[in-house]
C-alpha cells in the first residue's frame, strides 16, 4: 500500500475525510453513551452516522480543489 501524493494536505482539508471522522465519532458515541438514550431517541447517533458516512462517500466523488482566486483554508 501506497499513500497518495500530498497525503497530508488531503487528511487535513479533504471533506471526505472529515465526513468519515465525523461518522466514527458517532459511531463511539452510540456505544459509550447508553445513559442518552432516555434523552434522545433510539439509534439517533447510529442513524446520524449513516448519513455522514453517505456524506463522506459523496464528498469522496467529488472535486475538492479550491476554486482559482479562494484561499486555501
Amino acid at each position: 500500500m501506497k499513500l497518495i501524493d500530498e497525503w497530508e494536505a488531503t487528511l487535513k482539508k479533504a471533506w471526505s475525510i472529515r465526513f468519515a471522522l465525523a461518522a466514527a465519532i458517532f459511531s463511539a458515541l452510540e456505544v459509550a453513551l447508553p445513559n442518552l438514550q432516555g434523552i434522545l431517541p433510539a439509534h439517533t447517533f447510529g442513524y446520524t452516522a449513516t448519513f455522514v458516512a453517505v456524506g463522506a462517500a459523496v464528498a469522496r466523488l467529488l472535486n475538492q480543489q479550491p476554486k482559482v482566486g479562494q484561499d486555501e483554508q
